[in-house]
């Protein structure tokens, strides 16, 4: 299972994970919070380039897996999967999930002696994680859950704020190894061990509920130029958590995605995808955001 915070690199570590396990019959369960589907397209255009082109993929979009919410989407998959017994089955959660109830999904649903978790991994990206942990509780959930832990995009900040991560870490998790990375780049050997379950007596309930849900707003594709996009952009990041999709400029289509203050847009390599970008923020934000994004001048 891969966790991390919106946008720390968890889609770039999982294709990394399928080719790494390309010779294996793989299943794959791709969790996103926005209305589309984003990652999992992203990783079914990594699958047509491998030779695992046949491997399944479960979408499960629009909330978290642990979330009372999808929590019965999330049971409907593993049983799906025990039936087809891959023989790795890789989960990617989204960025606001917290996993700290997994096991205990696991065992209410008589599923527990039917996997072997092998790894719980936390993928953490410095550059956010101190300054949002605060107001997001599901950040320090998923660091202190995890037997694994990835500080990625090192090469974006100095050996002090490193030092300073890992003390942040540190103080949720002393017991997970820390690891450094550049574009989620790790030993894949180091990922393997079976885990237990990450808390003795009975799990604390999750913070993922319906009412602690943040606002999720998919804007509709529209005619648009890469300077509006950008000015869009500029007005409104410091008021997302996130936003990524797909959207066509100049009949061309491509793929849109925030990191680190900065908006990509790279050519979409995808065969389908649904146009509009899913934007993730806080509620009282998704109003302005939206308002925004309706007045930008073609």
């Amino acid at each position: 299972m891969v966790t991390g915070f919106l946008g720390s690199g968890k889609t770039t570590l999982l294709n990394r994970l399928i080719e790494q396990f390309r010779s294996k019959k793989l299943a794959i369960i791709v969790n996103d919070f926005g209305q589309i589907a984003v990652d999992g397209i992203l990783i079914k255009n990594t699958l047509e380039h491998t030779v695992q082109n046949d491997t399944d993929v479960y979408e499960i979009a629009n909330g978290s897996i642990f979330c009372s919410c999808l929590s019965a989407e999330l049971v409907k998959a593993l049983k799906l999967y025990v039936s087809i017994q891959p023989d790795i089955l890789l989960i990617e959660t989204s960025g606001l999930s917290d996993p700290s109830t997994f096991h205990k999904i696991l065992e209410e649903n008589n599923l527990a002696d039917q996997y072997d978790v092998m790894s719980s991994i936390c993928i953490v990206d410095p550059t956010r994680t101190r300054q949002l942990a605060r107001q997001i509780v599901s950040i320090e959930k998923q660091i202190s859950s995890s037997r694994l832990i990835i500080v990625n995009k090192v090469d974006l900040i100095s050996e002090d704020e490193y030092a300073t991560t890992v003390d942040f870490i540190h103080e949720l998790n002393d017991s997970a190894p820390i690891i450094k990375a550049i574009h989620a780049g790790i030993d894949l050997s180091l990922i393997g061990q079976k885990s237990q379950s990450q808390m003795a007596g009975t799990p604390p309930e999750s913070c993922n509920t319906v009412n602690s849900r943040p606002g999720s707003i998919l804007l509709e594709q529209k005619e648009i130029t890469r300077d509006d996009l950008r000015a869009f952009y500029h007005d409104v990041k410091d008021k997302l958590f996130r936003i990524k999709g797909f959207l066509e400029i100049d009949g061309t289509p491509f793929y849109i995605s925030d990191n680190n203050e900065m908006l990509q847009i790279e050519d979409a390599q995808q065969k389908s995808y649904r146009l509009g970008l899913s934007v993730l923020a806080p509620a009282l934000n998704t109003q302005i955001i939206e308002n925004t994004w309706l007045n930008i001048k073609s």
